[in-house]
């Protein structure tokens, strides 16, 4: 296994703890106290965490995509990535709570 192959396995296992800390927020509702002052609200931090995960899942298997010369399904993989990562960087980011 090459250095690029194991990269991409390591992104894409940071990508699956990352949607599993989401859903484990979205399903038991506790969170750091950290965590809960950075957000607007438990949905958000869930969603937040589970659609990073999810472009960094799909980040991950586009470079492995690419190893494996299937550059088309790298494309594609890489391009549902970004849609992803807009929607958790705008709409989900921690930060927006108004500072009284």
């Amino acid at each position: 296994m090459d250095w690029m192959t194991s990269m991409a396995l390591l992104t894409g296992l940071a990508g699956v703890l990352l949607i599993g800390f989401g859903g484990w927020i979205l399903l038991t509702r506790r969170v750091s106290r950290a965590t809960r002052r950075s957000f607007r609200s438990l949905t958000d931090a869930g969603l937040y965490m589970l659609s990073t995960g999810a472009a960094v899942t799909l980040l991950g298997l586009g470079n492995l995509l690419r190893a494996q010369h299937r550059g088309l399904l790298s494309l594609v993989a890489s391009g549902l990535a970004l849609p992803l990562f807009a929607v958790a960087f705008f709409r989900f980011r921690p930060g927006q709570t108004p500072r009284e």
